[in-house]
């Protein structure tokens, strides 16, 4: 049998998809050397955008010879300018006229003065002596002989002259300088850019060979990629043969060989481990499914999740669950945050807890709360009890109204409870907000703590006030009975009413697994 089937395979065996594979890679080694010898000239030469370089090079070379053009006019105009201001200079004279003076006076000469001082002396000696006497005669003397010296006509002229040195000589000198000093700047210029044209040329020459360069491994490239292409069309066409051929030819199929097996296998374990993997999947898969389409709280977790509040306690459920000794303790812890609570620097005095329908469970819940305060606590504490319709036991003492509550006193010490609400101003519909407030200052003044509990079922406005009203609201959840929906409304309700949300108090909650198990969750 396989030596009949070894015969039929090369009898139908058609290589021509080999040949033309080996082909393909020859061509493909070909396009890679092409490629690898076209970015080695690129990178050798420098160039990125080939015709873009050499527009750069050849406005370098151009932007050179035109920079050349202008330092060698600017170096004959340099040349001429020294030239002149070297003759003109040689034909400036070295000093020129400064100015020119012609007086009569003498140097050191005070005849004038001196006759004036002998005028004043004779003036002053008239006033004191004859005029015959001796002073008088000798001062008269010095006065003519003074006279006589300046009537002289002998009186000789002085003259001076002075010349100084030409300033244009300085101006010139200083041209001179300045012009030798630019030509010998534009001959270093000139210099520098002769360098620079011809690193210019040389890079526009180098461009020009790698353009040839280029062209040439580009039209070797573009005749590879074509032969590639063909190629492998080729090949891909004589694949799809050949696999056509193989399924024609696979008409003849062994079924089982002539050789039995030695072993007998049985399926019954991995079918069976199958099912058990099976059903686990399916069951997670349901619980999942389940969970997400679950509308109830069944954990406190998932409450502060959805509600974004806080829980303040939780109960369990079940026959007087409320009376259990866990169940005392946590209404004593929740005593216990309500009264260390503040608000702005100041404790919770009114407590409002809020449930979204009637449960027999809450107003049991706010009697423990309110006789933990009282007794535990010894605070001065009032219960109104809005849910059920038994109040809490009251002593045989007529009902007085205090802050707008009609209330009695109970059998527990300093515990006062609602009696009437008919007969309370607080509870009355048509009691305004600043009436509202001002009542409950009063019972804030008279009780330590109050205790209210309601339920929000329809849109009651004595519920919406005192919402408004209380220090702190906080919402009762009851374990696989309150809907998720509910408890948002019932939220939204007391914010949009200026309420503050303290945190919620989640009641019958069922234990399904071990503990343990909550506990590694």
């Amino acid at each position: 049998m396989k030596a009949y089937l070894e015969r039929r395979r090369k009898i139908f065996d058609n290589p021509t998809s080999a040949i033309l594979s080996v082909e393909v890679e020859r061509f493909k080694r070909d396009l890679r050397a092409v490629d690898l010898e076209i970015q080695a000239v690129k990178d050798k030469s420098e160039v990125i955008d080939f015709d873009q370089d050499a527009i750069l090079a050849a406005n370098q070379v151009d932007s050179v010879i035109q920079r050349r053009r202008q330092v060698a006019e600017r170096r004959a105009a340099v040349t001429a300018q020294l030239a002149e201001a070297e003759k003109q200079m040689k034909a400036l004279p070295s000093t020129v006229f400064d100015f020119a003076e012609k007086t009569d006076a003498t140097a050191n000469d005070d005849t004038r003065n001196t006759l004036t001082r002998l005028l004043v002396d004779r003036d002053r000696i008239a006033l004191q002596y004859q005029p015959t006497s001796p002073q008088m005669r000798e001062v008269e003397r010095k006065i003519a002989t003074i006279r006589q010296s300046l009537s002289d006509p002998d009186q000789r002229l002085a003259s001076t002259n002075r010349d100084v040195r030409n300033p244009a000589i300085s101006y010139v000198n200083n041209m001179v300088l300045s012009l030798r000093v630019e030509k010998d700047a534009l001959s270093r210029q000139t210099d520098e850019l002769d360098q620079q044209q011809k690193v210019a040329e040389e890079r526009l020459t180098m461009l020009r060979n790698t353009e040839t360069r280029l062209v040439e491994l580009n039209r070797q490239r573009d005749s590879l990629s074509d032969g590639y292409r063909e190629y492998l069309r080729r090949a891909v066409a004589a694949t799809i043969e050949e696999t056509a051929a193989k399924v024609r030819a696979s008409n003849v199929r062994v079924v089982q060989d002539a050789s039995a097996a030695v072993t007998s296998r049985s399926m019954a374990l991995p079918f069976l481990a199958a099912g058990i993997f099976g059903g686990l999947l399916f069951g997670a898969a349901a619980g999942a499914l389940a969970s997400a389409l679950r509308t109830v709280f069944i954990q406190p977790t998932e409450g502060e999740r959805v509600l974004a509040l806080p829980c303040l306690a939780d109960f369990a459920d079940g026959r007087n669950a409320l009376a259990t000794p866990a169940a005392e303790q946590a209404i004593g812890g929740l005593a216990t945050l309500l009264l260390d609570t503040e608000l702005d620097g100041k404790p919770l005095r009114t407590m409002h807890f809020l449930t979204s329908e009637r449960d027999d469970d809450v107003p049991l819940l706010c009697r423990r709360l309110a006789e933990e305060m009282s007794l535990q606590r010894g605070l001065r504490t009032l219960l109104v009890d809005l849910c059920s319709a038994d109040p809490f036991p009251l002593e045989s003492v007529g009902a007085e109204v205090k802050g707008g509550l009609a209330m009695s006193a109970t059998p527990v010490p300093l515990l006062w409870s609602l009696t009437d609400s008919a007969e309370s101003p607080l509870l009355s519909v048509r009691l305004s907000l600043v009436e509202g407030r001002q009542m409950m200052e009063e019972l804030q003044d008279l009780f330590d703590a109050i205790v209210i509990c309601s339920t929000a079922q329809g849109a009651s406005p004595v519920i919406q006030r005192l919402n408004m009203l209380v220090d702190a609201n906080v919402l009762m959840i009851r374990a696989e009975h309150t809907r998720k929906p509910a408890a948002l409304r019932l939220r939204s309700i007391v914010m949009e009413n200026g309420g503050f949300v303290l945190g919620f108090v989640f009641m019958g909650r069922r234990y399904y697994l071990p503990e343990w198990i909550y506990r590694r969750a």
